[in-house]
């Protein structure tokens, strides 16, 4: 609308000029004071028309500049519309996969603890000397739970059976755990095995590294201070030294 008030005012601007060159042109044949009037009033006209025609030209100026930034805006808007679709799509896709990654976990883990049960079980009574505990597991509660079986009752070896109970219990554990995790890597390592162990437990504990490990493990790492346990093994090293005297470690082979 402004712009077509814009070409309305430019030919009117134009009819005044050429009017002008009109009564210029006149002026022998016309009353000089009246045409000075005249002149005069279509001056003032056209300084009118000028003002109003700049006016308009400013404001269409202020108006191109508005609609620009509005098309800027626009254009931003409906990218951002698009990345909000987007991410949407792409939190609904992983919200799907966190739901089938909690259920395929809770999966593996019933498995995983199946597995390292069945481990336990296998070797529980080659590891434990006694008849009193004849099962062993592990379970999970609000937390993991390491428990024996006793009369047909699952007790927690968790501050509940003695400290010897508790290494062997531990000790089937930590070997069923590593027989889960890496099966093909058949290495037991073991420091202090028979911490808190009785002398029955020892013994059956030296009868079945002598005779049994090789179910479970191929080669084996001990560090003891108990002697007992290294009768009938390969390899016995026993480390010494002075401490009083600052000497280093001596290593000789048994």
């Amino acid at each position: 609308e402004m712009k077509s008030k814009k070409v309305k005012y430019e030919e009117r601007l134009r009819d005044l000029k050429k009017r002008k060159e009109e009564i210029s042109a006149s002026l022998e044949e016309v009353d000089i004071l009246g045409l000075r009037k005249e002149l005069r009033e279509k001056t003032a006209e056209s300084r009118e028309i000028s003002a109003k025609l700049n006016a308009l030209i400013e404001k269409i100026r202020d108006k191109t500049e508005v609609l620009l930034d509005l098309r800027t805006r626009k254009e931003t808007l409906e990218k951002y519309k698009k990345e909000v679709e987007t991410n949407e799509k792409l939190l609904k896709d992983l919200d799907n996969f966190v739901s089938v990654l909690k259920i395929t976990q809770q999966q593996l883990r019933e498995e995983f603890v199946k597995t390292v049960n069945l481990l336990m079980n296998s070797i529980w009574s080659d590891l434990y000397p006694y008849g009193d505990f004849d099962e062993i597991r592990l379970t999970v509660e609000d937390d993991y739970l390491l428990q024996m079986k006793r009369g047909g009752t699952w007790l927690s070896v968790d501050g509940i059976v003695s400290g010897g109970e508790r290494s062997m219990a531990c000790l089937a554990l930590r070997i069923a755990f590593s027989l889960a995790f890496i099966p093909n890597l058949r290495w037991l390592i073991l420091d202090e095995p028979t911490h808190n162990l009785d002398i029955n437990a020892i013994e059956n504990f030296s009868a079945l590294l002598s005779e049994k490990i090789t179910k479970f493990a191929e080669q084996v790492f001990i560090i003891t201070h108990e002697e007992r346990i290294s009768e009938g093994l390969e390899n016995v090293y026993k480390l010494e030294r002075k401490k009083e005297l600052n000497e280093p470690t001596r290593v000789s082979r048994l």
